[in-house]
């Protein structure tokens, strides 16, 4: 079986849905494929591209075991989510 984790890259290069969607190009893995070796739900691994959802930490230990991408990636993404921001609607 061919490892298709992606290698370590600059702190803040890429946000972590793009090193995602770069993994399942590189990977040649439908979604449907990719959300089974993480071990998540289709819709689930759609929303972390479209950048709708983060994962939780379990889900991005478990991204980064069949990926590679650090959690930090995760952690560190300062780029807002729609749930976040719909959130933060609701508080106001």
């Amino acid at each position: 079986m061919t490892d298709h984790r992606m290698k370590p890259k600059a702190a803040g290069a890429l946000s972590g849905r793009e090193l995602l969607a770069r993994w399942l190009v590189r990977g040649r893995l439908t979604q449907v494929e990719a959300a089974d070796q993480i071990g998540v739900s289709r819709v689930q691994l759609n929303q972390y591209l479209q950048g709708a959802r983060r994962p939780s930490l379990d889900v991005a230990i478990r991204i980064e075991d069949a990926t590679g991408i650090s959690i930090r990636t995760w952690l560190l993404d300062e780029a807002p989510h729609e749930e976040e921001r719909s959130r933060a609607v609701d508080e106001a």
